[in-house]
């Protein structure tokens, strides 16, 4: 998302961004960021991965200009104010006068694959065209490498040639369409100072690289798959409430940094949003700001919508019949439960209206006992749907229900869950 975002800003610029699929390289795998040897793939995976990554980074631009276009629409008077540094809009995201062009070349992203760059190259040839211009001490000593070396995995001949590769493919790219930047996280730097050094050696031209911190929470600790911690840019690896929800529980010290580097919002915007939060932290609006742009960059404004309506739904209190949500929020709910993203019980069918509210939040595993939640009911603190619980009413009721069959509760204001009955048998 960080490199996305930063194409679009050099974009902006006037640059033509190219968005590299590494369609060849992925079948060694990327030694940077990694304690042992990646699992190779094959090739039909390869091919399914690199269809995936070309279609997410098309689709995660498309949303980038589209809520530029919305932030320039929202924050025009910011914008003019820095008509100096240029226009937010390059000329064709710009919308034409009537009966007119917008002009200028077009800057759209190109999304390339790396597999043409290697079509007859021969073992052989990568290392005589390519390897005569590494030296084995420069190589050995990109940090990349040494950390490895030093791991207990160690690091196999085929990860440690990955930076030839690399280096190759921005030669290619240059010498093919012009490019004379390489952007990449922090930890790419090794494999882009690898590729500058070759297209100087070879083709005696002066190209550029730049990297963007990684992303890490305000201990240090990275942002990543191998983290145990990640989130996915596509929907079917992690829905739009999951993703929502994920900036929503960030710290404070999390969530500022992170407004900056995955919106496009003009500082003075995040620096209210601060200030408003500071004042109010209990509102979440630091969180909320960055949960929206994050979903809306990534996704669009509608799965942006949708998951500020299951979050509603959830933590909001709403769900009566008379409040029901649309039914595809129900539906995104019942996905979310049913996907573990939100605490679920099941029930048989047509048994929902009538449980016991202490009995469906035991078996959610909101709550350690039956007692714990008769007790939280003589306080007030459980609700069915956008009815308060009392002592002698503790069963779910057709009204509190969100859809048929689907209902929600809470314990307190954190703790919602979700009671489902399972599908029927009968078709």
């Amino acid at each position: 998302m960080v490199q996305l975002v930063a194409l679009w800003h050099l974009r902006r610029a006037g640059f033509k961004p190219i968005a590299l699929v590494g369609t060849a390289t992925g079948q060694i795998g990327d030694p940077s960021g990694k304690s042992e040897d990646r699992a190779l793939l094959q090739h039909d995976e390869l091919a399914s991965n690199a269809a995936g990554v070309r279609s997410c980074i098309e689709q995660v631009l498309a949303h980038i200009e589209a809520r530029a276009l919305a932030v320039h629409a929202e924050h025009a008077a910011t914008y003019d104010d820095l008509a100096e540094g240029g226009p937010l809009l390059p000329p064709d995201m710009c919308p034409a006068p009537d009966n007119a062009s917008s002009g200028g070349a077009s800057t759209a992203v190109e999304v390339a694959e790396n597999a043409p760059f290697y079509e007859g190259m021969s073992a052989l040839g990568l290392l005589r065209d390519v390897g005569q211009h590494f030296r084995l001490g420069t190589m050995l000593g990109r940090e990349s490498v040494r950390a490895r070396l030093q791991s207990p995995a160690g690091l196999s001949f085929t990860e440690f040639s990955y930076q030839l590769l690399q280096a190759w493919d921005f030669r290619e790219l240059r010498r093919s369409r012009g490019c004379v930047l390489q952007m990449g996280g922090s930890d790419q730097w090794g494999n882009i100072t690898a590729g500058v050094d070759l297209v100087r050696r070879v083709d005696a031209a002066d190209v550029f690289g730049v990297t963007a911190p990684l992303l890490t929470t305000a201990s240090g600790a990275k942002l990543g798959k191998t983290e145990g911690n990640a989130v996915w840019l596509t929907a079917d690896r992690t829905s739009h409430f999951a993703l929502y929800q994920y900036c929503m529980r960030m710290s404070d010290a999390d969530a500022a940094p992170l407004l900056r580097r995955l919106s496009l919002l003009p500082l003075s915007a995040c620096e209210e949003i601060e200030r408003a939060h500071a004042a109010r932290p209990e509102s979440g609006a630091l969180q909320r700001a960055l949960a929206t742009e994050v979903v809306t960059m990534s996704r669009g404004a509608a799965a942006a919508a949708t998951a500020q309506a299951v979050t509603a739904a959830l933590f909001g209190g709403k769900g009566g019949a008379a409040e029901s949500p649309a039914a595809d929020v129900a539906a995104d709910i019942s996905a979310a439960a049913l996907a573990g993203e939100v605490p679920c019980a099941v029930v048989e069918p047509g048994a929902l209206a009538g449980s016991q509210a202490r009995d469906l939040a035991v078996a959610a595993g909101v709550a350690e006992s039956k007692a714990q939640v008769t007790r939280l009911i003589k306080g007030g603190g459980v609700a069915a749907g956008a009815r308060r619980l009392t002592p002698d009413r503790t069963t779910v009721e057709a009204a509190d229900m969100m859809a048929p069959g689907l209902a929600v509760l809470r314990l307190g204001k954190s703790k919602p869950f979700v009671a489902l009955e399972r599908p029927s048998d009968r078709s």
